[in-house]
């Protein structure tokens, strides 16, 4: 103890001696409080298209560089998906009038969208992998926007919008939601080579359908909107 206040007084004289040694030259002493916007964080970085191109390719978007996935992105020219895409803690905007497309006969890229993450699609988008949706995420297919993926799982309280004249094709695999999430489907999901399941208190409502190739079943207290059963082949 007494050392530390040893310490602490030779701080104070030198402090003293510093302040009268500029007697007539006043020391100033300033302090910037910073800049904060209340009830606003900021993300990592907000990428945007500003040329046709892949999405890895720094060209294509300003500033320059592939975006990370917890970026506020946004399309705003035609982007050619060339990597698996994961989004968490971010968001992705894809304009209206403009396009992020899985090339069909390639490899089929998936997209990931994790952690209260954000989609808003307001131009075609595809993707011929995963589409997953989970922990507390939205996607939100608006107008007359088109979402083609390979297969979906949308689960875990997640979030699924899809606008009146908005579409989502599944074309190469099932559609799976569960585990508490909320589709509000005004316009049309359409699976066209596989299954429609829902499982634990997954629920679709809305004013829209849903269609299958395969069946379309509910289980453990789900419901298409407001019916529940073992199979509902073809419900629309």
């Amino acid at each position: 103890m007494k050392k530390n206040f040893t310490s602490l007084a030779f701080i104070l004289i030198a402090f003293l001696a510093c302040l009268f040694s500029n007697a007539g030259n006043p020391v100033n002493f300033s302090w910037t409080k910073p800049k904060i916007t209340p009830g606003k964080l900021e993300a990592m970085g907000s990428p945007s298209s500003t040329a046709n191109g892949n999405w890895t390719t720094g060209g294509t978007w300003s500033p320059s560089g592939q975006p990370g996935s917890g970026d506020n992105i946004t399309v705003n020219t035609n982007v050619t998906v060339n990597t698996d895409i994961t989004i968490s803690n971010g968001t992705l905007t894809v304009n209206s009038g403009k396009t992020l497309t899985d090339a069909s006969g390639g490899t089929k890229w998936n997209l990931s969208v994790q952690n209260a993450s954000t989609i808003n699609i307001y131009g075609n988008t595809t993707f011929e992998g995963l589409l997953s949706l989970e922990n507390t995420s939205v996607l939100h297919v608006y107008g007359c926007a088109t979402l083609t993926v390979g297969s979906m799982d949308v689960k875990n309280n997640t979030t699924l919008i899809v606008d009146a004249c908005a579409t989502i094709i599944v074309n190469n695999g099932n559609f799976n939601l569960e585990n508490s999430n909320e589709s509000s489907v005004n316009g049309s999901i359409s699976v066209t080579n596989g299954n429609i399941t829902a499982n634990n208190s997954a629920t679709v409502t809305g004013t829209g359908y849903v269609q299958a190739s395969g069946s379309i079943t509910s289980n453990n207290t789900s419901t298409f909107f407001g019916n529940s059963g073992t199979d509902c082949t073809n419900t629309t």
